[in-house]
């Protein structure tokens, strides 16, 4: 059941992209675009949006969240506004990598992540160069309050990617890193959060399943 808004919230639906060649190859970062399936699912996506109303839309540069944002901007004749700070975290050296082979190459520090505290967790890095959880989340939690206090009342659509997803549910207390391990948010889910910029509540979900 959804929360009530406040006078001067912004609402803002945060939306997964649609498959990309990425998942299906599993590798990290790079700049893949959506595969058949996922020009579909932005397709269902569009439907499912087509009766709220929707001042703006914004996505990250890459391709996949472009071209998400452009099927469901196209049937409110908006245009996609990008904004950098949307982007999927940044994986340094490891971009382009298949996530099993990283893995194994790496395999002592996976394991040295597993004994961490979630705090530790969240500053830990597997290579130097790549952005940690932490620093991912504060990126993108900035950027949303910063859309919000720039459109009070207003409601937005952001396509966004689904590590950061994860970090924002963690963040504001809706699951555990363990509950939301795995394919815990469908290609076309969303979070829908209220935000005046300083204070951001879950109002409601879509295709997000946390485990119990």
């Amino acid at each position: 059941m959804e929360e009530e808004m406040q006078h001067n919230d912004t609402t803002i639906y945060i939306v997964r992209h649609g498959q990309s060649e990425g998942s299906i190859s599993d590798v990290y970062g790079t700049d893949p675009d959506l595969t058949k399936k996922g020009v579909q699912q932005a397709e269902e996506t569009a439907d499912l949006f087509a009766s709220i109303h929707l001042d703006r839309v914004f996505a990250s540069k890459l391709k996949r969240a472009q071209h998400m944002a452009a099927i469901i901007a196209a049937r409110h004749a908006l245009p996609v506004e990008t904004f950098e700070d949307l982007r999927e975290p940044y994986y340094g050296k490891l971009e382009g990598r298949n996530r099993k082979e990283v893995k194994e190459q790496y395999k002592e520090r996976f394991q040295q992540r597993k004994a961490l505290t979630e705090q530790e967790r969240m500053r830990f890095k597997i290579v130097e160069d790549m952005e940690s959880d932490e620093e991912a989340l504060m990126r993108f939690f900035g950027a949303s309050n910063r859309l919000a206090e720039a459109n009070p009342r207003k409601t937005l659509l952001v396509i966004s990617h689904v590590p950061l997803m994860k970090l924002l549910l963690m963040h504001l207390g809706f699951a555990t890193r363990k509950q939301l391990d795995g394919e815990s948010i469908e290609n076309g889910g969303y979070i829908k959060i209220a935000s005046n910029g300083k204070e951001v509540r879950i109002l409601d979900t879509k295709g997000v399943h946390a485990k119990d």
